[in-house]
C-alpha cells in the first residue's frame, strides 16, 4: 500500500514537471522569441514553374525535315521579380528597343492601333473573349473596353501611342493569366543584338530575361503548308481543357494539319522548376525538379523532293493555260494528289494557289493571303469539292459489267444525241462525237457520252451510288487530317433540296454530272482501287510515330483495307484497264512514257460556259502500279497532259535515287575490299 503510494507521487511529481518544462518552452516560442519563430516560419515558399520541352520535328518518308526546332531567343517577364510599380515603365522602354530593332512584341489586343478605336476585322472570336475577359457586355465598344483597359492598368496618364502600346501588353499578360506560376512571353525569336542591348541594361528590368528557347522553324514553309498545320497561343475558351492536360496557359498548341492531329505526341513532357522564396517575395534558390522530355517526331508518307515538283508542275501549268490563252485560259486554281495504290499512303498533296507558312509571320503577307479571292489557305486536295466528270464512268462501266447488264463486247449505237426519251418535249443529251456501234473498252478510250447515257439507265441510280460508293466516292477517306467526303448524286439528295429526281438525273449521274461532287483525294482513291483490282485502301498520310531524333519507332501506320468486295473481278478490272491504257495511248504526252499509262479524262461543267479539267489515272499501267493519281484545274483544260509531267517528274526522281543506292553501294563495296587488301 506504501509503495503505491509513493509511485502516485512520484508520477504526479513527473507530470508537473513536464508540464512546466512545457510551459517555459510555450513562453519562450511565443513571447521571448515569438516574432524570430514568427518570421521564419512564414520565410519560405516555394512554387513550381513548368519548363517546355522540345516539339517533335515533322519529316518526309526519308526523314527529310519539313518542321523543326531552331535555338532562338525570347524575351520573358517573371512575376517573382517584375515590379508592378515600374511595369508600365519597363514595358514602354522594351518596346522601344524592340522598335529600333524592328522586331514585333506579343499584342493580343483586337482593337486598332490608334484612335478613335475600332475593333479589328475578322477577329469577332477574339473580341467576343476580350470582352469575357475583361467582365464587359457584348455591346461594348472599342473605345469603352479600352477604358475598361486603361483603367485596369493606370493607363490613364499616358499618351495615345503609349497608352496603345501599354493596353495591348497589360490586355495579353491578363488574358495568358501572368503569374508567378506562369512567365509570360513579350517577344519571340529576338535577334543577337538586341539580346546584347537587353542583356546590357538588365540591371535596370529586374522581372525581364532573355530566355534560350526552342523556336519552331518552317523554314520557308512553302512545301505542303495545308498539311503540315501552324501553332497558336491557347484561347480563353480553351483553357480548361488545355490546364486539365497539363498546359500553362502560355503555351502554344498546334491549329490545323499534324500540328494540331498530332499535338499529343509531338508536344513532349514539360519539366518542373522548384522556385524558393522567403517571405519578401526574394527567390532564395532554384532547383530542376524534373527535365523536359523532347516530343516524338512524326514520318509523313510525303515524298518531300516529290511534292515540290508536284507543286511546281501545277502551279506552273496553270500560268502556262493562262499565257496560252485559248481554252484553258479561265484555269486560276487546282489540285493534284498521288497515292501508293499498294497501301494508300499519300505520297504527294498538291494546292494552287498556294502560300507560305512564313508569310504568316508577316501581318502585311498574310492579311493579304487571307483577302485573296481565291483562297490559298484552302486546301483544295483535301477540302474543296468538285463533280467528276467523265472520270466517274469508269464506276458505271464497273457496276454494269459485274452487275451483268453488259459484257466485253455490248454495243451501243452513238449516233450523236440520246434519243431515248420519245415524249414531246424529251430530254436528248448529245455526246462530243459520232462513235456509231461503241462498247465498252472503246466507250471508255473515247469518254462517249451516249454509250453511258444507256448503260447508266439500264443499272439504275441505285446501283450506280452503290459501286460509286464502293468506290469511295462520297465516303470517309480515313485521312488523318481534316478532308471533306463529299456526296453521289441520288433521288434523296436532290428531293432534300426541294428538286425533283427524273430519269435525265440518272444519265448525267452515270457520267459524272448532276450533283455528284467529291475531292480530288476520292478522285485519287478510286484509281488506286482500279490500279489494284479492288481494294480501296485507307489514305493515310502518317507514316510512323518515333522518338525526336528518330532511332526508335513509336508507332507505324498499318494498310487499312476499306472495301475489298471488288477484289478477284480481275477480268473486268481487265476490260477497264484496256479502256484507260486506251486514252493515254491518244494522248501524244503520255504515249511514249515507259511502261504504259491508264488515264480516264474528264470535263465537267460547272456553268453554261465554263468547265473544269480532271482526270484520274494509275502509272505503270503494263506491271504493278506504283502511283496512282487524280488532279482537278479549275476552269482549265488538258489536266491528263499535266499528269504526264508528274509521272515523268516521278520517274527521274526515281532514277536518282536508284542511282545513288547504287552508286553508295559500290562505294561501301570498295570500302569492305580496301579493308580485305589493308588486313
Amino acid at each position: 500500500m506504501k509503495n503505491g503510494r509513493v509511485r502516485v507521487i512520484a508520477l504526479a511529481v513527473a507530470v508537473v514537471v513536464m508540464g512546466a518544462l512545457c510551459g517555459f518552452r510555450l513562453i519562450e516560442y511565443q513571447v521571448v522569441n515569438g516574432e524570430k519563430y514568427l518570421e521564419a516560419a512564414g520565410s519560405k515558399t516555394v512554387s513550381e514553374v513548368s519548363v517546355n520541352a522540345a516539339r517533335g520535328r515533322i519529316v518526309d518518308r526519308y526523314g527529310n525535315e519539313l518542321v523543326t526546332n531552331k535555338a532562338g531567343f525570347n524575351l520573358v517577364f517573371d512575376r517573382a521579380f517584375l515590379k508592378e510599380e515600374t511595369e508600365n515603365e519597363t514595358i514602354l522602354a522594351l518596346t522601344k528597343i524592340l522598335k529600333e530593332s524592328g522586331k514585333e512584341w506579343v499584342d493580343d489586343l483586337p482593337v486598332s492601333e490608334t484612335s478613335p478605336y475600332y475593333f479589328l476585322p475578322g477577329k469577332d472570336e477574339e473580341v467576343a473573349r476580350m470582352k469575357s475577359k475583361l467582365g464587359m457586355q457584348t455591346y461594348a465598344t472599342a473605345e469603352e473596353c479600352m477604358d475598361a483597359i486603361a483603367d485596369k492598368f493606370g493607363l490613364s496618364g499616358y499618351s495615345g501611342d503609349e497608352r496603345r502600346t501599354l493596353a495591348g501588353v497589360r490586355y495579353s499578360m491578363f488574358a495568358k493569366d501572368f503569374s508567378i506560376y506562369n512567365r509570360y512571353t513579350f517577344a519571340e525569336d529576338i535577334d543577337p543584338e538586341t539580346v546584347s542591348t537587353i542583356e546590357e541594361l538588365s540591371f535596370k528590368y529586374p522581372g525581364v530575361s532573355v530566355s534560350a528557347e526552342s523556336i519552331r522553324d518552317y523554314g520557308e514553309g512553302d512545301v505542303i503548308p495545308h498539311v503540315l498545320g501552324t501553332m497558336s497561343a491557347i484561347f480563353p475558351d480553351e483553357v480548361d481543357e488545355y490546364t486539365s492536360k497539363g498546359y500553362a496557359l502560355n503555351d502554344l498548341v498546334g491549329r490545323g494539319g499534324i500540328e494540331e492531329v498530332m499535338e499529343a505526341d509531338l508536344r513532349g513532357t514539360a519539366g518542373i522548376i522548384r522556385v524558393e522564396q522567403n517571405n519578401k517575395g526574394e527567390v532564395i534558390s532554384t532547383t530542376t525538379a524534373k527535365e523536359p522530355v523532347a516530343g516524338n517526331s512524326v514520318m509523313l508518307t510525303i515524298d518531300k523532293e516529290f511534292q515540290k515538283q508536284v507543286q511546281d508542275i501545277l502551279e506552273n501549268f496553270i500560268k502556262n493555260l493562262q499565257r496560252a490563252g485559248g481554252r484553258g485560259k479561265e484555269a486560276n486554281a487546282g489540285a493534284i494528289v498521288v497515292l501508293d495504290p499498294n497501301n494508300g499512303e499519300v505520297l504527294a498533296a498538291a494546292t494552287y494557289p498556294t502560300y507560305k507558312l512564313s508569310d504568316l509571320e508577316d501581318p502585311e503577307l498574310s492579311a493579304q493571303i487571307e483577302k485573296d479571292p481565291l483562297k490559298p489557305k484552302r486546301n483544295r486536295a483535301f477540302r474543296e469539292i468538285y463533280r467528276p466528270g467523265s472520270t466517274f464512268k469508269t464506276v458505271t462501266a464497273t457496276g454494269a459489267l459485274l452487275e451483268g447488264i453488259i459484257v466485253e463486247g455490248s454495243t451501243v449505237h452513238c449516233g450523236g444525241t440520246y434519243y431515248y426519251d420519245t415524249s414531246p418535249n424529251g430530254y436528248h443529251p448529245t455526246c462530243t462525237g459520232v462513235h456509231g456501234n461503241i462498247a465498252v473498252v472503246e466507250a471508255l478510250t473515247k469518254s462517249c457520252n451516249i454509250f453511258f447515257y444507256d448503260v447508266g439507265r439500264r443499272l439504275g441510280i441505285d446501283l450506280i451510288d452503290k459501286y460509286a460508293a464502293i468506290y469511295g466516292l462520297g465516303e470517309k477517306t480515313g485521312l488523318e487530317i481534316g478532308n471533306e467526303q463529299g456526296f453521289v448524286a441520288s433521288p434523296a439528295l436532290v428531293e432534300e433540296s426541294g428538286g425533283t429526281w427524273y430519269q435525265g438525273n440518272t444519265w448525267q449521274a452515270a457520267i459524272g454530272q448532276s450533283e455528284t461532287k467529291v475531292t480530288p483525294l476520292q478522285l485519287a482513291i478510286q484509281a488506286m482501287t482500279i490500279a489494284n483490282k479492288g481494294t480501296r485502301y485507307a489514305a493515310h498520310i502518317i507514316k510512323s510515330v518515333g522518338n525526336y531524333d528518330l532511332t526508335q519507332t513509336v508507332e507505324e501506320t498499318q494498310p487499312e483495307v476499306l472495301n475489298n468486295e471488288l477484289a478477284g473481278q480481275d477480268d473486268v478490272y481487265d476490260i477497264i484497264h484496256r479502256g484507260m491504257q486506251g486514252a493515254a495511248n491518244n494522248r501524244a504526252t503520255m504515249v511514249n512514257i515507259p511502261g504504259g499509262v491508264a488515264i480516264k479524262t474528264g470535263t465537267p461543267q460547272v456553268t453554261k460556259t465554263l468547265t473544269n479539267s480532271t482526270v484520274i489515272g494509275f502509272y505503270p499501267a503494263q506491271s504493278m502500279p506504283e502511283i496512282s493519281f487524280a488532279a482537278v484545274i479549275e476552269g482549265g483544260e488538258y489536266s491528263a497532259d499535266m499528269m504526264a509531267q508528274v509521272i515523268n517528274a516521278y520517274n527521274e526522281l526515281k532514277a536518282q535515287r536508284s542511282g545513288q543506292q547504287t552508286a553508295l553501294s559500290d562505294s561501301s563495296l570498295n570500302a569492305s575490299d580496301s579493308s580485305s587488301v589493308a588486313e
